[in-house]
């Protein structure tokens, strides 16, 4: 009999620059862990975010959601604070879920975060599942960092987003990625040109996604 997972028990106000009101929500059957990292102006509450969220707590795994406090975005010197902390926060997490399934999502410069705690040391369940939405694969380590986790990585791309060079996007698909291609669009996930099809495409990607959490 598999055994109930504990209760994530985290204070955010130990961790330099997380918003205070970062938190973590119940599902009504935890059978694992989803962990959401925000991207720096996009919080957990906005669309891809808030249904990836509640798509995790619909099929029973406990959400923790993190974001930051402004002032770690906008001020240049504090990012590498940011990141320091919020890589000890993940570490943290993992070792109160490493035994249940465990999935991180991270969206934007959140991904520079996951990054850097996968280059740190993090350790998670064999069996981990990382959404990387909108990564930032212009930049040089998040992309060779990312590129060492073939088998657990989903991305999830605008085909407009100039943070992601069609040479990198098609090189990771050669190693084995997973990739979900978002049709016209651009670093938000967004098609500009039309509500409609922004809303089918994700839509599509979370029909596609299920089977994999």
């Amino acid at each position: 009999m598999k055994t109930a997972m504990k209760k994530i028990s985290l204070d955010f106000s130990r961790y330099d620059g997380v918003d205070p009101l970062s938190e973590t929500l119940s599902s009504k059957e935890e059978r694992g862990s989803l962990l959401v990292l925000s991207g720096g102006g996009y919080r957990y509450d906005r669309p891809w975010l808030y249904y990836l969220t509640n798509l995790h707590l619909e099929v029973g795994l406990a959400a923790t959601c993190v974001g930051y406090k402004p002032e770690f975005i906008s001020d240049a010197s504090k990012r590498p604070i940011l990141r320091r902390s919020v890589s000890r926060l993940c570490t943290d997490w993992s070792q109160q879920t490493i035994k249940h399934k465990q999935t991180i999502a991270a969206y934007s410069f959140g991904n520079n975060i996951l990054a850097e705690a996968l280059n740190t040391g993090l350790k998670l369940n064999p069996k981990n599942l990382i959404i990387s939405l909108s990564p930032q694969l212009h930049l040089d380590e998040e992309y060779h960092r990312f590129r060492k986790f073939p088998e657990s990585t989903v991305f999830v791309i605008g085909e407009s987003d100039s943070c992601a060079p069609r040479d990198r996007v098609d090189t990771l698909r050669k190693d084995g990625f997973r990739i979900w291609m978002v049709p016209n669009g651009d670093h938000g996930l967004d098609d500009p040109h039309s509500v409609r099809r922004s809303i089918e495409s994700m839509r599509g990607f979370f029909d596609w996604l299920r089977p994999l959490i």
